[in-house]
């Protein structure tokens, strides 16, 4: 018996065997799990580098208003795809409308290759926010067990502190059926198909190598990026990210100019940025990506330019984990003095450039250094 499970679940043998995963995105978590299960040992920061497409992005999404919201999103296309596609490793994505649950007992008794299922964090944990707008929160998971009753199961991670995590069968169903912005999880799963294809060694160096010069040479490009496949209407990446919040802040700020109107659309916009940057992290995702550069020097100590990256974004870390906090009184706080909005608006606008700023030039000497 597992502690903290009940008895009455059966569970998946080979997730059963593995150590639990630690890393604090959930969707890593899941990922390097079914890759321990393929028999893939790789280290969950590795995977978060492979999953990343651009180290910032800002999605404006249509809301009742005509003022948009405005959100710091870490991926655009699953991240657990990203993975796999850098490791070469095959797969499908379907729709699967409503999950069989005697077909899940069956393939967990028989240990049978799981599927990655989508859902809607926000929905499964009741997770709202309190403002008059509802944002969804896409994860995914794997079902690693069933009870007896079948009304639950467990699946094997939404948080980087327990192995297990027992939820309502129905609910979890339910969850996948989200249809709040700005990611839905559709119904869609991902199905692993055995491949002998894995790269490890010297070839893995050169792919981590090659994934963040791109990474990096894409934080500085100003070159207008879109993305029709999302429910948004504006997406921007890297430097254009930062300059596309600040402008549209900047707006807000100039255009709005009845009080109670202003207040309450900036108390939404504001939510709606805090949430983006908390959205399964407290930094934008800066602290795991820090974890993630250390982790890969410790490896490969001659890869000496990740120094600077390790340098700049753990002062950025620690950038948006404060504006995070900055911002988190615009959730609660019912009134405030029109000037001071206005320079608490101007204040995040500072602290957005000050961020930029700051990854732009180690961005610049990571290149100028390896030439």
């Amino acid at each position: 018996m597992i502690q903290g499970i009940p008895n009455d679940y059966d569970l998946l043998p080979s997730y059963q065997k593995q150590n639990r995963i630690r890393h604090r995105n959930c969707r890593i978590q899941t990922i390097t799990s079914l890759l321990k299960i393929l028999g893939y040992d790789i280290d969950p920061n590795i995977a978060l580098i492979l999953s990343l497409e651009n180290f910032s992005t800002v999605a404006k999404i249509k809301s009742r208003s005509k003022i948009p919201y405005c959100v710091f999103i870490p991926y655009l296309n699953h991240l657990e795809v990203n993975v796999l596609d850098q490791l070469g490793i095959d797969y499908s994505i379907e729709r699967i409308d409503s999950i069989d649950i005697n077909s899940i007992v069956d393939n967990i008794r028989d240990d049978k290759l799981p599927i990655i299922y989508f859902f809607d964090t926000a929905k499964l944990l009741k997770r709202r926010t309190t403002d008059g707008f509802q944002l969804g929160v896409i994860s995914s998971a794997i079902i690693v067990g069933v009870n007896s009753s079948k009304d639950k199961v467990l699946l094997n991670a939404l948080a980087g502190r327990t192995k297990y995590n027992p939820v309502s069968f129905v609910e979890f169903d339910e969850s996948r059926e989200s249809n709040l912005l700005p990611f839905k999880p559709d119904k869609l799963a991902l199905r692993i198909k055995p491949s002998e294809a894995f790269i490890n060694g010297e070839k893995l160096k050169g792919l981590i190598e090659e994934k963040i010069h791109t990474l990096v040479s894409q934080h500085i490009s100003m070159e207008i990026k879109w993305d029709n496949t999302l429910y948004c209407y504006d997406i921007s990446h890297g430097s254009l990210a930062y300059d596309s919040i600040c402008d549209y802040l900047a707006y807000l700020k100039e255009e709005v100019t009845d009080m109670d109107i202003k207040l309450r659309l900036f108390r939404k916009v504001f939510g709606a940025i805090r949430l983006g940057v908390c959205s399964g992290t407290g930094s934008f995702m800066r602290k795991e990506l820090v974890e993630a550069l250390k982790f890969l020097y410790k490896e490969w100590p001659d890869y000496k330019e990740l120094n600077l990256l390790i340098e700049s974004f753990n002062k950025t870390e620690k950038e948006f984990r404060n504006l995070a906090r900055f911002l988190y009184k615009y959730q609660i706080n019912s009134s405030t003095p029109n000037g001071k909005l206005d320079r608490d608006i101007e204040y995040v606008i500072e602290r957005i450039k000050n961020i930029r700023e700051i990854e732009n030039m180690a961005c610049i000497n990571y290149l100028d250094n390896k030439g």
